[in-house]
């Protein structure tokens, strides 16, 4: 062999493997989003004092993408921490616990519609 080939000796005599190209999927974290509680989404209410005067255990972890601990209108609500399409919290009515504190949550394709502290 040459001194200014590009070959090496083994690769002359076909010794290297292929060269393998892994593929991962990508997923993002919610990194820096906020946990809190909700209840399964409500049937047979329709409004804020329905829902706060429901008494749906509150045992489901969620996550939204707000700056504040309690959502707000418009902030998108997660079942996973994944800030994914496919884990967006399902429409419906849903009692919440942040910070101690009951609240109302309605949502619409994941985000939040309406939201108040129950009194």
């Amino acid at each position: 062999m040459s001194l200014g080939s590009a070959n090496t000796s083994a690769q002359a005599r076909g010794k290297n493997k292929p060269v393998k190209v892994k593929r991962s999927k990508e997923v993002k974290l919610a990194k820096g989003y906020n946990s809190f509680q909700v209840s399964s989404a409500l049937t047979g209410v329709s409004n804020a004092q329905g829902i706060c005067s429901s008494s749906a255990s509150i045992n489901n972890t969620v996550y939204h993408n707000g700056s504040n601990a309690a959502p707000v209108a418009n902030d998108l609500v997660y079942s996973k921490a994944r800030a994914s399409e496919k884990y967006l919290l399902e429409d419906g009515y849903y009692r919440a616990s942040v910070s101690s504190a009951n609240h109302y949550l309605i949502i619409a394709s994941g985000r939040v519609q309406s939201c108040g502290t129950c009194r």
